[in-house]
């Protein structure tokens, strides 16, 4: 797995693509994961559109390239690539609201916070532990203020 390593990460989709081989959902969701975990944003973004030029991207790929917004500090894109999720018809989980709302609790914004927890509501999604705990911080930290 070259999901850390952006670099041995770009050499093997280099390598695909010379050889015509057209990246699977797998190899992408892992590419945008090192790009996340590398911060190379623009990385991600150019592959992902490659990619959508000629697939549907499932919820993995969509989340990673969320994690990617976050980590990148891109909150235009991170909400771009959040309604693009459901536009294709796709449901976020719990997952995808904490990679959501660690963002937005981090960037100190109530509002937003709120406004994503209203959709977790709405949306009667179950939040799993990672979620609570994310909900449970975000609780505490704007009971405070």
């Amino acid at each position: 797995s070259f999901e850390g390593d952006i670099s041995t990460a770009n050499y093997y989709l280099q390598q695909m693509k010379e050889h015509n081989i057209d990246p699977a959902t797998y190899t992408i969701s892992i590419y945008i994961k090192a790009c996340a975990n590398s911060k190379e944003f623009n990385l991600a973004e150019n592959e992902l559109n490659t990619f959508m030029s000629h697939s549907k991207p499932n919820k993995i790929i969509l989340n990673n390239m969320l994690r990617c917004c976050s980590n990148c500090d891109k909150e235009e894109a991170l909400d771009i690539y959040f309604n693009k999720l459901k536009h294709l018809g796709l449901v976020p989980d719990s997952f995808t609201f904490s990679i959501i709302l660690e963002y937005y609790f981090k960037k100190n914004d109530k509002n937003k916070c709120r406004a994503y927890i209203n959709q977790i509501k709405a949306l009667n999604i179950k939040p799993d532990r990672v979620l609570i705990k994310t909900i449970n911080k975000i609780g505490n930290k704007f009971k405070r203020q």
